[in-house]
């Protein structure tokens, strides 16, 4: 058991080395309260798809769609690295809608057309986000739980408002050991600076 876990240990540092290496979207840390972090997220392209099924099975179903797209389901077979974290969230009407993030460096007249008509290419306006990180599997529980304890917080901050419903956002790949996964419920808000 002892060798088992240190493998698992060793596995995990290797891991998030790793990660760490894969581009992530760009923001700006505007304050720490607590456990909560207030983020300004700079405009980023993403792919996107939106599936009618059950949070988990849309995740599973959406990640595959998505990552024909980046591994050359296109217009011109172009290949695209990985990035994290790739976000989930309920689509309007029913459903949800799962994003990949694209480089910072790609721009929306650049992106191939997608193979798969259920992909679509966009911009992601400047946005600001209370964000809650914590470790652990992709329980659709452990979410709940998440979303309940920062949508509490938020709700005695008089200077920020909740405009919109939480994203999931999940760092790892799917080989990584569930204790070792990084994942963060992220919350749209409109933040009055100065204000606390």
């Amino acid at each position: 058991m002892n060798l088992l876990r240190r493998s698992l240990g060793l596995l995990a540092l290797f891991v998030n080395s790793q990660v760490m290496a894969i581009e992530q979207p760009a923001y700006t840390l505007i304050e720490t309260r607590d456990a909560i972090e207030l983020r300004r997220y700079e405009p980023v392209i993403v792919a996107e798809t939106i599936v009618d099924q059950d949070m988990k099975r849309a995740g599973n179903t959406a990640f595959r769609k998505l990552a024909g797209y980046i591994f050359g389901g296109n217009a011109r077979s172009e290949k695209f690295a990985m990035t994290s974290p790739v976000i989930q969230q309920p689509a309007a009407g029913a459903g949800y809608r799962v994003s990949f993030f694209m480089s910072k460096r790609a721009t929306l007249d650049e992106m191939p057309v997608p193979d798969d008509e259920a992909v679509s290419i966009r911009e992601l306006p400047e946005q600001t986000f209370a964000a809650l990180r914590y470790r652990g599997g992709w329980s659709v529980d452990r979410y709940t739980r998440h979303v309940d304890e920062i949508m509490a917080y938020l709700d005695t901050q008089d200077d920020i408002e909740v405009v919109g419903d939480p994203v999931w956002a999940r760092y790892d790949a799917p080989f990584v050991p569930p204790p070792f996964r990084t994942n963060e419920v992220l919350v749209p808000v409109t933040y009055t600076e100065g204000e606390p």
